[in-house]
């Protein structure tokens, strides 16, 4: 389930509470195995003691202006904080990733950044032909996409052209040819990090939408991260709760996608003792040998890094 930004959070605006313009609605996720509705909301920086005051109200009138009575609510919150010094990184990171046979000449005062509070202008000194085939591309359209939708000020481009470099007046065939030979004389491959899967099937925990990344490419850190491959080594331990010494299980397991392996831990979650009671269900239905599709964050603990699983899905490798 997905409820689109336009059409649940007009509301916000039209509060007579001056400080719910500083809160914006960023996305929605239906997490099916516990019934859960998870919306997360971005706020500025400047309402960072107030909002604690605002959930209350802004939770109440979120449920009522969503209308699903027959789910649990679950909100996250975000602090959003832009400065000039951080948009220049941003930007530079956005170039060189996208288009550094373009900007490999680029110095300090090509790239200006002004603004504050109100908005921010970034200025760009660039080759014409350079300058439109940025302008031009996907990519340019995703990157001010998402830093208008992440962040609560507005965002302006302006390339001012450069009518000649160290190579002269580039035109589109020239820009192409020094794309070619700088791709070939670094050796810069774009390489496909995906691993093909079949079709997926829910088992438990978060869902899963997007193409699992190859597990040689994975990366330690706290953002979620996708991974696929097949079992060896499924183990059911326990654990004991710190506050209850509830006694509980957990399993741990490696993944094995042809390019790598990882260790995994699974710890079986659930709002209610129902909802905790199918996940442990649902996972005693795997074992070794069988192909799987997770969720989850790669951490290091105790000099070790362990993929913590949050959901799982059934598929095949192709």
């Amino acid at each position: 389930m997905k409820l689109n930004p336009n059409e649940v959070c007009d509301y916000l605006a039209a509060r007579a509470d001056a400080d719910f313009k500083s809160v914006k609605f960023k996305k929605c996720i239906f997490n099916p195995s516990n019934n859960e509705l998870i919306s997360t909301f971005l706020f500025e920086e400047k309402i960072k003691g107030k909002i604690s005051r605002l959930k209350p109200k802004l939770e109440q009138e979120f449920r009522a202006s969503v209308g699903i009575s027959d789910v649990k609510y679950l909100f996250l919150y975000k602090q959003c904080y832009m400065d000039a010094q951080r948009l220049a990184v941003l930007t530079q990171e956005f170039l060189k990733k996208n288009f550094s046979f373009l900007t490999l000449d680029l110095e300090d005062d090509d790239l200006q950044v002004a603004g504050g509070d109100s908005g921010f202008t970034v200025r760009l000194r660039l080759p014409k032909q350079a300058a439109d085939y940025i302008k031009g591309g996907k990519a340019f359209k995703e990157f001010t996409a998402y830093l208008t939708d992440n962040n609560f000020v507005q965002f302006s481009f302006v390339f001012e052209e450069v009518s000649k470099d160290a190579k002269g007046e580039l035109t589109l065939d020239d820009i192409e040819k020094y794309a070619e030979s700088k791709l070939a004389a670094s050796a810069v491959v774009r390489v496909d990090k995906s691993l093909k899967i079949g079709e997926r099937e829910y088992l438990l925990g978060m869902p899963i939408k997007e193409r699992p990344i190859k597990i040689e490419y994975l990366k330690t850190g706290p953002q979620e991260q996708i991974i696929a491959g097949t079992i060896s080594f499924l183990t059911k331990r326990e654990y004991t709760k710190r506050d209850s010494n509830e006694k509980r299980p957990y399993w741990t397991f490696v993944l094995d996608d042809g390019s790598k392996k990882q260790f995994c831990v699974y710890f079986p979650a659930g709002r209610t003792p129902e909802a905790l009671g199918k996940n442990i269900e649902r996972m005693q239905k795997l074992a070794d040998g069988k192909t799987i599709c997770v969720i989850g964050i790669n951490e290091e603990r105790n000099a070790r890094v362990n993929f913590n699983v949050k959901g799982i899905s059934t598929c095949a490798l192709l």
